[in-house]
């Protein structure tokens, strides 16, 4: 009667555990598991994926979007590793988002980039180097003041062929010259180039991105609440510089509305968006969050119609 009981006992076991692990059930838990997934995760997990993508200028998104994240060894070791990229517009990328983020423990990598086949990662990685005290690429500063070498061979001579033909609008090209000369607005040039284009498109939008941008500093409750209305601006390029503000702001109650940008059909708004989370996520740890909160946002706003 033991032994059968035993055997009885040992049947059910086995089909319940059949029946736990049935695709439904495995559906279930995955399910599960990404409803409770934090929102700090989940922009790691965006960062990570996109970091990693076989489009460069994916990787060049999310490395772009790093260069917010200020303090994070993981971010760092990211950027870092996209100093040996393949793609020359990705290596510029992280030297740039390395200069931006401030670690000195960044010094030996960008030492590294000094050598760079590129010009412009070289330049952009004495840039870097400067901006951390370090004047190990002074050489290369040296060269290109004195016209021994230029930061514009190659890809920045193609960049402003391919302006010029595509553009045709003189505004368009002095744009191009306002964002490089201000690189932390819109990264290296390379994107200026993407979002000078997107420009064109919506005459408006170039004032937006820049107030979007600078309001990140500012703590007035009515540019909250703009900034998380310009999350659903009919351009990227503005949508972009929003997350990156409220990234800035400190009011972890705009999380959720970051979370939706996690979405986004643009990588450059997507990895931005998932680069505020982070960032936030850090101030409510270290006690430097605010938890102020505004109202709802409209769900679409396209200023560029009402232009």
């Amino acid at each position: 009667m033991q032994t059968t009981a035993l055997r009885s006992a040992a049947l059910v076991a086995v089909v319940s555990a059949a029946i736990l692990s049935s695709p439904a059930e495995e559906r279930r838990n995955v399910a599960l598991g990404a409803a409770t997934e934090t929102p700090q995760a989940r922009a790691w997990q965006v960062l990570t994926e996109q970091s990693q993508n076989k489009s460069s200028t994916r990787r060049q998104a999310a490395v772009t979007s790093l260069s917010t994240i200020k303090l994070s060894p993981k971010a760092r070791k990211m950027a870092e590793r996209a100093l040996t990229d393949e793609d020359a517009s990705v290596r510029e990328t992280a030297a740039f988002a390395l200069g931006q983020m401030g670690s000195k423990q960044a010094i030996a990598a960008l030492r590294k980039a000094l050598e760079d086949d590129s010009s412009l990662v070289r330049f952009e990685a004495a840039k870097a180097l400067w901006s951390l005290g370090d004047h190990s690429g002074r050489s290369v500063l040296l060269n290109v003041l004195e016209g021994k070498t230029s930061p514009s061979d190659g890809t920045f001579h193609t960049g402003l062929e391919y302006a010029n033909k595509k553009l045709h609008d003189p505004k368009g090209l002095a744009w191009i010259g306002v964002t490089r000369a201000s690189s932390a607005f819109l990264g290296p040039f390379s994107l200026g180039l993407v979002a000078a284009e997107q420009f064109t498109k919506d005459k408006s939008a170039p004032a937006r991105a820049v107030s979007a941008s600078l309001l990140g500093a500012d703590s007035d409750p009515e540019s909250l609440r703009d900034l998380q209305d310009s999350l659903h601006d009919s351009n990227w390029v503005v949508r972009r510089e929003a997350a990156k503000a409220l990234g800035q702001r400190g009011c972890q109650s705009t999380i959720s509305d970051l979370q939706q940008l996690l979405e986004d059909h643009n990588e450059e708004v997507k990895c931005m968006a998932a680069a505020a989370i982070i960032n936030l996520n850090s101030q409510v740890a270290s006690g430097k969050a605010h938890p102020t909160s505004a109202p709802p946002i409209p769900e679409t706003v396209d200023r560029a119609s009402t232009q």
